[in-house]
């Protein structure tokens, strides 16, 4: 048996693919909204259960350049090694060329790598999906989801990870136009509110926001517990 063989299931998908994909559908709930005064990420945190309260200092949002961040749903080892590349990428782009890396170039280059694993069936693929999200060079904010096997799309609005489906279709009923960052914010909220009602959110979640400031720089904040819980006052 070739080591590179790939091996398909009855329907015709690859089996490390599909692998891939639970890991990620079993993972994290993350969803993603450009609103008209910027970007909202927001994640739910690593080992939370219905049954116990949160109790791990682990994170789901990475810095991957000073304009560009990022939430991940899945392994977070896998994810760790594809967000390193892409700060290196960043960096050596910054150092070659003056000038910050567009966010498309980023994805292109994680996908890339991700696309690699899935033609290759000796490597296990990476069991992670990610919303990344910052400005391009056309000054508009932007959201990519990638997937598993290295495609990736943007998007004003989406979920990815645990419940997605069902998370993706209540962005679609409750998504407006001209939504402010607040606004926003209320909307991934109360979606997960609909599942989680006896449970505090401030505890299990994460939010990441992007804005630009009068002199059209990036900023990146990532809201404290505290903050995330006046939002249920």
């Amino acid at each position: 048996m070739n080591p590179n063989d790939l091996f398909f299931d009855s329907k015709g998908n690859l089996n490390d693919i599909n692998f891939a994909n639970k890991a990620v559908s079993r993972s994290s709930e993350a969803i993603g909204i450009i609103s008209k005064e910027g970007i909202v990420l927001a994640v739910t945190k690593d080992n939370f259960s219905m049954e116990n309260s949160y109790n791990t200092s682990t994170t789901r949002i990475f810095l991957i350049d000073a304009h560009i961040t990022c939430v991940v749903s899945g392994l977070v080892p896998d994810a760790n090694f594809l967000i390193n590349q892409a700060r290196m990428s960043a960096q050596h782009y910054k150092k070659t060329f003056q000038e910050m890396i567009p966010v498309k170039k980023i994805v292109k280059e994680i996908c890339q790598i991700k696309y690699y694993f899935t033609t290759k069936g000796s490597n296990r693929l990476f069991g992670v999906s990610f919303l990344i999200a910052g400005w391009d060079g056309t000054g508009a904010p932007v959201i990519y989801k990638t997937d598993p096997d290295g495609r990736f799309w943007s998007f004003y609005a989406i979920a990815i990870g645990y419940d997605s489906i069902f998370n993706q279709d209540l962005l679609s009923e409750t998504m407006e136009k001209n939504l402010t960052i607040f606004k926003a914010i209320g909307i991934v909220i109360n979606i997960l509110n609909i599942k989680y009602n006896y449970i505090d959110l401030g505890n299990i979640l994460e939010i990441s926001i992007l804005r630009k400031n009068p002199r059209d720089e990036v900023y990146i904040n990532v809201l404290s517990k505290k903050i995330i819980k006046k939002f249920f006052k």
